[in-house]
C-alpha cells in the first residue's frame, strides 16, 4: 500500500500543475471473478460492493488528458456451482487500486477513458458460507503464492465512459478486466468488475 501511495505521489509530482484538477470518486462497484480449474470453468455470481478514493487530472490537449487515480475498491464474488439451491459461499476482498487512464473528449460533456491498473490486496479476506439462511464466516489472509488464498498483487485493463452533468460533476461507467492470476498455476482465478460512479474535480 505504501508503494502505491508513493508511486501516485510521484506522478503528481513530476507533472506540471498549470490545467491540473483534483478530484473524489465514489461508486457502486459490481464484482465477480474469472475462474479455471483444471481445464474446467467455474462460474460466480456478481456481487455489490464499493469504491472511493481521489484522482489527478493533467490536459495533455484540449481533448486529450491523463488521470491516475488512486481508489479503495472491495471485490469479491459469489459461488452456487455445485451446491444446491439453499447453498452459497461469498468471498470478499479489499484492494487498493491505482488506474491510470488516458481520458479522451469526443464533446464537451462525453467523455471516454483506457489505461491500465495495479492494484494490492490489504486487510482479511473474508469468505461466507450459507446453507438455508444460516451463514458462517471465515477469514483469512493473502498468500503471494496463492496457494493458501489469492495473491495480493494484481494488474489489468479499465475501459469507461462517462458524462459531464454540470461544471466539475460527472457519471461514469468503467469496466475493469483482471490480467493477473491471483492463484496457482493450476488453478486460474481473475478479478472483473463493473464501476459505475460519480466523481467531482475541483
Amino acid at each position: 500500500m505504501r508503494l502505491f501511495l508513493i508511486l501516485f505521489a510521484s506522478l503528481l509530482f513530476s507533472m506540471d500543475q498549470v490545467q491540473a484538477q483534483f478530484g473524489v470518486r465514489v461508486g457502486l462497484h459490481r464484482t465477480s471473478s474469472s475462474n479455471n480449474n483444471g481445464g474446467r470453468s467455474i462460474s460466480s455470481s456478481w456481487l455489490n460492493r464499493l469504491a472511493f478514493g481521489i484522482s489527478y487530472e493533467k490536459a495533455i490537449n484540449d481533448q486529450l488528458k491523463f488521470r491516475p487515480e488512486l481508489l479503495f475498491s472491495q471485490y469479491g464474488a459469489s459461488f452456487s456451482e455445485g451446491l444446491s439451491s439453499q447453498e452459497s459461499v461469498e468471498l470478499k476482498m479489499n484492494f487498493i487500486q491505482l488506474p491510470l487512464l488516458l481520458k479522451y473528449h469526443a464533446t464537451n460533456s462525453l467523455f471516454f477513458e483506457a489505461g491500465p491498473y495495479l492494484a494490492y490486496g490489504i486487510g482479511n479476506l473474508t469468505t461466507e458460507a450459507c446453507v438455508g439462511g444460516f451463514c458462517v464466516s471465515e477469514t483469512s489472509e493473502f498468500d503471494s503464492s496463492g496457494e493458501e488464498g489469492p495473491k495480493p498483487f494484481d494488474y489489468g485493463a479499465s475501459l469507461g465512459l462517462g458524462y459531464r452533468i454540470f461544471k466539475g460533476v460527472s457519471l461514469g461507467v468503467r469496466y475493469n478486466l483482471g490480467l493477473a492470476n491471483l492463484a496457482t498455476d493450476e488453478v486460474t482465478f481473475k478479478n472483473k468488475s463493473l464501476l459505475v460512479s460519480v466523481s467531482y474535480d475541483f
